[in-house]
């Protein structure tokens, strides 16, 4: 349980020690202990054994705040953790007979089958560029957001660096370096050591480690200091790192000569409740040298862009193409404003660039990352897709109800299920899971 993130929520719902113990059925005095550093000596068994009640209470009563189901689930994640809290918005998918009713080839819910399909909001480009310096430059960034914000699909985009050799212009010249970006996969990251991350990266340069840790991190630093490229190591779930090994990333950063070059760029993923962790004193050293971003949550108008982006790829007379072709790359330039491609090579945001028309003119840009909406007059198609399946009043609804991407698209997936059982062609806010009230907040 996060001490920081119960203290504050506390605060913002206006409730006293003695409200809240009454909610729970816990008294005041340990509410306000488990508030404290340490949970004021409270046993960690004890804590764990009380979670139930006190995730109840909190839920209870943002529940009747009528607070949107994404931003309980924040709120409940920053306090107890991802593990602790259920879901809110479960999946919800279309069956064959429900895509013939609503004239859909495809369910337009579907994870991105590739770069093309992704959809990024203009935050979300500015975080990707953000981790394309990182790893070009090796940089200490941390994007935090919760379950389904698009986490996922960011590190997807960063990852596809190392795909192709790229040209770099940092000031000194022009030279090809195909970025080494490692992404550990770990069974339980809570348990990974320091020891264990320099065998593993060493491994993947088919080095064998030295069986002393003083050793082996000399082995590694020797190789960095040789290589002409660019790496980068990824961690996710970095919000379940033990303090041991989070202290000691710090050393991994500051792995260089001393100067300006540093050897390696390190990117970490995790929950939202990772940045309360980081204002303990111990952490100072890591705090300090870590630019931490925090995925902010979706706006009405990313919710609109979103549903019109995912329901325009799956109508059948949608663009055959709906982003550049892979000559162009999957990325697009990111530093100093708007720099010609040569000035940094490809870059995880190129997708967004779109190709002029035959009359040589460019097409206007979208929220969307660079996507055409369907009703746009430079789309291919000319149905406006959102308007065709969404009534107004249920996109205001799943707006009012989901914070990130996964959720959106699991209330209008949930919201077209019930739509196609009453032989509605269109959604209404009825059919959106919880709109008859606060209380249902589960599908």
């Amino acid at each position: 349980m996060n001490y920081p993130a119960f203290k504050k929520f506390l605060a913002s719902a206006g409730l006293s020690t003695r409200r809240f113990g009454d909610l729970c059925g816990i008294g005041k005095t340990t509410v306000h202990r488990l508030a404290q550093p340490g949970h004021g000596g409270l046993t960690p068994k004890y804590v764990k054994d009380i979670t139930p009640k006190l995730l109840r209470a909190c839920q209870d009563h943002l529940t009747g705040a009528n607070a949107p189901a994404d931003a309980i689930h924040l709120v409940l994640s920053d306090i107890f953790g991802e593990e602790f809290v259920p879901s809110i918005i479960t999946r919800a998918t279309l069956t064959p007979d429900m895509l013939r009713f609503f004239g859909l080839v495809r369910d337009p819910f579907a994870a991105p089958r590739n770069a093309t399909e992704v959809f990024l909001t203009e935050e979300m480009r500015h975080v990707a560029a953000l981790l394309e310096d990182a790893v070009k430059f090796q940089g200490f960034v941390a994007v935090l957001a919760p379950v389904g914000a698009g986490k996922t699909i960011i590190k997807n985009l960063l990852m596809s660096l190392r795909s192709e050799a790229r040209t770099l212009d940092i000031g000194l010249g022009s030279w090809d370096r195909t970025p080494v970006i490692l992404s550990p996969k770990f069974a339980d990251i809570s348990r990974v050591t320091a020891a264990g991350i320099v065998a593993y990266i060493l491994e993947e340069f088919h080095i064998k480690p030295r069986r002393s840790l003083v050793l082996a991190q000399k082995q590694l630093e020797d190789h960095l200091a040789e290589l002409n490229t660019p790496v980068a190591l990824c961690f996710d779930e970095c919000h379940r790192l033990s303090d041991t090994t989070l202290t000691a990333l710090k050393n991994f950063y500051e792995l260089g000569t001393g100067g300006f070059r540093r050897y390696l760029g390190l990117v970490l993923f995790g929950q939202p409740q990772f940045e309360a962790r980081l204002t303990l004193p111990r952490f100072r050293e890591i705090a300090e040298r870590l630019a931490v971003h925090t995925l902010a949550p979706f706006s009405a108008g990313n919710t609109e862009d979103f549903l019109n982006h995912c329901l325009t790829k799956a109508v059948p007379s949608g663009p055959p193409n709906l982003g550049p072709t892979p000559a162009n790359g999957v990325f697009a330039p990111t530093r100093g404003g708007a720099p010609s491609s040569s000035d940094f090579g490809i870059s995880i945001l190129d997708f967004g660039l779109e190709r002029k028309h035959d009359d040589g003119s460019a097409p206007r840009k979208h929220g969307n990352g660079g996507v055409p909406s369907s009703n746009s007059v430079n789309s291919p198609n000319s149905v406006n897709s959102l308007n065709f399946f969404f009534a107004p009043d249920a996109i205001r609804a799943i707006a009012s109800r989901a914070a990130t991407p996964l959720a959106v698209a699991n209330l209008a997936a949930a919201g077209m299920i019930e739509a196609y059982r009453m032989g509605e062609p269109r959604v209404l806010a009825r059919f959106i899971p919880g709109e008859a009230g606060p209380k249902t907040l589960r599908l």
